[in-house]
């Protein structure tokens, strides 16, 4: 996964992709997740806390946040006055295994998407699939029923 902040460009020059930040995931577990997301498309950066990342959000905002939730909500709070309201950005906080606390607090920040792991692919693509013209993400359009 590289160095903090390190980031994927459009190679082929197209134009916008849709940004994920992974913040503070182990080695593996983050190269996997960056995988997964370049794998689909997305531009990845990567960042070993939140402190990291909101230095560099501030500057170059990220449509989705995938945080490793193993730390204090303190540290996602911060993150969450970084990034200012109204915000577009979609978080998700991963859980090393079922914290009903802990996803108290994180849905009392405004966060959610809180998920124990092990986690499912649908689960960490929160339709970002569709995206406008101003390169914002969209809820992706489902049929009438």
């Amino acid at each position: 996964m590289g160095a903090a902040g390190s980031q994927d460009s459009d190679s082929a020059g197209t134009g916008a992709r849709a940004v994920v930040a992974l913040i503070g995931f182990a080695t593996r577990l983050g190269d996997t997740l960056a995988d997964f997301y370049r794998e689909r498309g997305f531009e990845v950066m990567d960042f070993p806390s939140t402190a990291h990342a909101a230095e560099m959000l501030r500057y170059c905002p990220a449509d989705l946040i995938v945080a490793f939730g193993s730390f204090h909500a303190n540290g996602i709070h911060e993150l969450l006055e970084t990034l200012g309201s109204p915000r577009r950005t979609r978080i998700i906080v991963m859980l090393p295994a079922p914290d009903p606390e802990l996803e108290r607090r994180y849905h009392a920040l405004g966060i959610h998407v809180v998920l124990p792991m092990p986690v499912s692919p649908a689960q960490l693509l929160p339709e970002l699939e569709t995206r406008n013209t101003s390169g914002v993400p969209e809820p992706a359009q489902h049929p009438a029923a």
